[in-house]
């Protein structure tokens, strides 16, 4: 049975949660003997702002610790686009999965040349900003075509 149900005139609605999350993965047994993601760095790779108290709100509805991710701004400020959600749920996840792991997410705003998730990504691993990076951000390779593919496959 899912952690989060809604009821309303139009029917019954199951969300996924993050015990929903630990059970799905088995991730229970790690997270009772300690393993939390404690002395772990994830890295997002955005091309939006997020909202912070979207963040916040998720970690305190689902009573996981206070940890705020770490806001890295790559080039010029992106603003709100309509990545923002993805972005957020990115960051969230990553969160409720290792929930006293450090967060970074990193964003960068695209240009006429170059996408903000290449961007972020080449970013993220120039610097070596985390051990780990997640994205969500995807495509087929048969699209990214042979320039793509062989982008990702140097990164």
């Amino acid at each position: 049975m899912p952690d989060v149900t809604i009821t309303n005139g139009n029917g019954i609605y199951h969300f996924l949660s993050p015990g929903d999350s630990a059970r799905i993965y088995n991730t229970m047994p790690l997270l009772s003997s300690g393993i939390n993601g404690s002395g772990v760095s994830i890295t997002i790779v955005g091309r939006t702002d997020i909202y912070l108290s979207d963040v916040q709100t998720f970690r305190q509805m689902f009573q996981l610790p206070v940890n705020d991710p770490i806001f890295i701004m790559n080039g010029q400020d992106p603003g709100l686009t309509g990545d923002v959600f993805e972005s957020d749920l990115d960051v969230q996840w990553a969160g409720a999965l290792a929930p006293q792991a450090e967060i970074k997410f990193v964003t960068s705003a695209s240009t006429f040349a170059t996408d903000g998730v290449d961007l972020s990504t080449s970013h993220i691993i120039d610097n070596v900003v985390a051990p780990i990076m997640s994205t969500r951000y995807s495509v087929c390779e048969a699209a990214l075509g042979s320039v793509g593919n062989t982008h990702f496959t140097a990164l």
